[in-house]
């Protein structure tokens, strides 16, 4: 019986041995012929946020990972980011306005075009949102702090996107920019208003009445054509009416006794632009065009009528040298 243990023994030995070797070999090559999920994750295109097609576009070839966050036009933006704010990868300045891509990024501007960047495309710049926000919005409607002022309003006056109240005089920035007021300025600051017609060569100012009463309004005619209180604003959704003399008495001396005494000779297709200044600095310009004008009586319902749309309502008195009747003429807001 001894005499069969040691075969016994050494022939599992020398198995374990062996078998050992063999594992161990095709072991080794199994990991060497089978790709690694790590590898092959960093050598695919899709992975690294750059689509095949961008990279044929240009003609740049991306062969691992390292390749994507190079900056190969020097320009000091990666591949990566080359892609995400659509500029050139083979050209430091796309929009050859004499500054780097990633110059022009890190400033706030765009690098594809005029102006500063706006990677959402809501007419809001990026850096604007970031600074006020601390994120990016789609929405140039929203209108989180509940002001009446949307998020594009809000960067155009100003005014703080999660303060309903900028300027803390306890009204809200939507109630006073309807209202005529300048919400980032506490106390009675309005902004400047003209009105420009280039047919009848008109560049006057617009008053903004504080009230109707016909004392107040003569007074305010002397001074420019007159924005009758509690009426929309330029800009803003409603009926904008707007009214100025054609003529007046001869021994009047105001400067605007004949502002309007052209306005017959508008037509439909016509430009009007309000023009709004604020105190900040800001300027805003609105572009209406004339759909309609008609001689009516003064108390014509027509002339005061609200609208859902933005339009613009001027009145004159007609025929010139008198008051019998109005002459009206409407027009739209363009966008």
């Amino acid at each position: 019986m001894k005499k069969f243990v040691m075969p016994t023994i050494a022939f599992f030995v020398t198995f374990v041995i062996v078998f050992s070797l063999f594992a161990g070999v095709f072991g080794r090559v199994g990991v060497l012929l089978a790709p690694s999920p790590k590898v092959d994750a960093e050598n695919s295109v899709k992975d690294f946020g750059v689509p095949d097609e961008w990279l044929e576009k240009y003609n740049v070839k991306l062969e691992n990972f390292i390749d994507a966050k190079s900056d190969i036009d020097h320009d000091g933006l990666t591949l990566v980011q080359e892609y995400e704010y659509h500029t050139d990868p083979t050209n430091a300045d796309t929009d050859n306005d004499g500054y780097a891509d990633g110059t022009e990024v890190n400033n706030g501007y765009s690098p594809s075009g005029p102006g500063l960047m706006d990677t959402n495309n809501n007419d809001i710049p990026d850096k604007w949102e970031k600074d006020m926000l601390g994120t990016l919005v789609s929405d140039k409607y929203d209108d989180s702090d509940k002001d009446g002022l949307g998020l594009y309003d809000e960067f155009m006056y100003g005014t703080n996107p999660k303060k309903a109240d900028t300027d803390g005089d306890n009204y809200n920035d939507g109630t006073e920019v309807h209202n005529g007021y300048e919400p980032t300025v506490a106390g009675d600051a309005r902004p400047k208003v003209t009105l420009t017609i280039e047919k009848i060569n008109l560049d006057v100012p617009v008053v903004l009445s504080k009230d109707t009463s016909e004392e107040l309004l003569q007074k305010d005619l002397d001074k420019g054509v007159i924005h009758y209180p509690h009426t929309a604003m330029p800009g803003q959704r409603g009926n904008m009416y707007i009214a100025g003399h054609s003529s007046n008495y001869v021994w009047s001396k105001g400067a605007y006794n004949y502002a309007f005494r052209n306005l017959n000779d508008l037509e439909n297709g016509d430009v009007i632009i309000a023009k709004v200044k604020m105190n900040n600095g800001k300027e805003f310009k609105y572009k209406y065009i004339v759909t309609l004008k008609e001689i009516v009586a003064p108390d014509d319902s027509r002339i005061f009528a609200n609208s859902q749309s933005q339009v613009l309502t001027l009145t004159t008195c007609w025929p010139l040298g008198t008051n019998a009747k109005r002459l009206m003429v409407k027009a739209e807001r363009q966008e």
